[in-house]
Parts: C-alpha cells; sequence; structure tokens
C-alpha cells in the first residue's frame, strides 16, 4: 500500500523518477517483515509453536 501512494504522488507531482514509489515499497517491504517477526514472536511466547504435533503416541517416536 505505501507504495501505491508512492506511485501516486510521484504521477501528481509529475516527476520523472519514481522516487516516492520507490520509498514507499521499501518501507512497505521493512515494516511487513517487521509486522511478521513480532508475529512469530508473539507465537513462540504464546507456547502454542512448542506444542507437540497431535496424533503421535510415544511409541511412533521410537
Amino acid at each position: 500500500m505505501p507504495g501505491l501512494l508512492g506511485y501516486w504522488l510521484d504521477q501528481s507531482l509529475g516527476l520523472r523518477f519514481s522516487i516516492f514509489a520507490l520509498i514507499g515499497f521499501l518501507l512497505g517491504l521493512v515494516f511487513g517483515m517487521m509486522h511478521l517477526v513480532l508475529m512469530a514472536n508473539a507465537l513462540a511466547d504464546s507456547g502454542r509453536a512448542d506444542e507437540p504435533s497431535q496424533g503421535r503416541d510415544q511409541d511412533d517416536l521410537d
């Protein structure tokens, strides 16, 4: 979304080089990755990531 807004801003200003679109896409990538890491950490902190898989018995692991 930030990249599309940057593209729109570049077009509105009549810029030949899409600097705001580039900045928007980079910011979107950075913030998206940060959000992904935060979600993964929250999942690990809740203990759901450490649960063993369902349907396996102890005998199956031997």
